[in-house]
């Protein structure tokens, strides 16, 4: 069936059960290129994983216990939307190079989420159900937005800050920004990303650091786009500032950016 079925140790067989940890395969390009390009259908299949209208939710709707109704115990699990679930999706199609996916993803979570800190929501309505007030789900909202929406990666061992937003169609041709994000570093370091389209249909992505940042930190502004486009420009850097031009190539998407020592304000405009 070109997927990954649960392994019943009791029984010593699998079952034919489709549900959504099948896509954390997705992670480190876990599973084979052929394996992959089998299984992003069946994510995308609206009658089986709500891609499209809702996040993804656990179980298929060909689950045989499958269920739209707020279940008792591990009944939740099979049917029910987490968002805990979602996002390590959402890191596998980043993973295996389709941010395009991953942007949709990322946008749908967060919409279906916000303001409704629920544990899960109804795989049919999107209505929350479950414990209200669930802080697990309400930091993933927020995480959400800050490492997808905004694309924020502090790597503080490899010495890199990464900034790449992943913009939905809805904030095309919007302006929205992110304002003094705490940094784990020493003293007050903080981020400020706002993310902007300009006239000639390209975007813009300013970063601003206030604080000392680490020694030796290295600030990438990235995005992924046509290997056929032009390399980005930065429009804005501190004097003197080096910069290099990034490209890598995943899953036939390119990603290209701008790198530099991470200080003051940078900005990059992308075609």
């Amino acid at each position: 069936d070109s997927v990954y079925y649960p392994y019943n140790v009791k029984q010593g067989r699998r079952e034919p059960r489709l549900i959504c940890t099948v896509f954390d395969t997705f992670r480190l390009q876990m599973a084979g290129e052929q394996r992959i390009r089998n299984l992003i259908p069946k994510l995308l299949d609206p009658d089986l994983f709500n891609w499209g209208t809702l996040p993804v939710s656990t179980a298929a709707k060909s689950h045989p216990d499958y269920s739209e109704s707020e279940g008792i115990g591990g009944a939740s699990n099979f049917g029910m939307i987490w968002i805990l679930r979602n996002m390590p999706i959402i890191d596998g199609l980043m993973d295996i190079g389709r941010h395009d996916l991953a942007t949709e993803l990322a946008w749908q979570t967060i919409k279906a989420f916000n303001g409704r800190y629920n544990e899960f929501l109804s795989p049919r309505t999107g209505e929350p159900m479950g414990t209200p007030g669930y802080c697990y789900a309400a930091s993933l909202y927020a995480q959400a937005i800050i490492e997808y929406l905004f694309g924020i990666d502090y790597d503080l061992v490899k010495g890199q800050l990464r900034i790449m937003p992943h913009v939905p169609d809805e904030l095309a041709n919007h302006e929205f920004s992110i304002e003094g994000l705490i940094l784990p570093a020493d003293g007050d370091v903080r981020l400020s990303v706002r993310v902007r389209p300009d006239e000639k249909g390209g975007r813009s992505i300013r970063v601003e650091i206030s604080g000392e940042p680490p020694e030796g930190l290295d600030l990438a502004v990235l995005q992924a786009q046509d290997a056929k486009e032009p390399d980005p420009q930065p429009t804005a850097l501190p004097e003197n500032s080096p910069f290099e031009v990034t490209r890598s190539l995943s899953g036939g998407q390119a990603t290209v950016g701008i790198q530099t020592p991470a200080v003051g304000t940078m900005e990059v405009r992308f075609a």
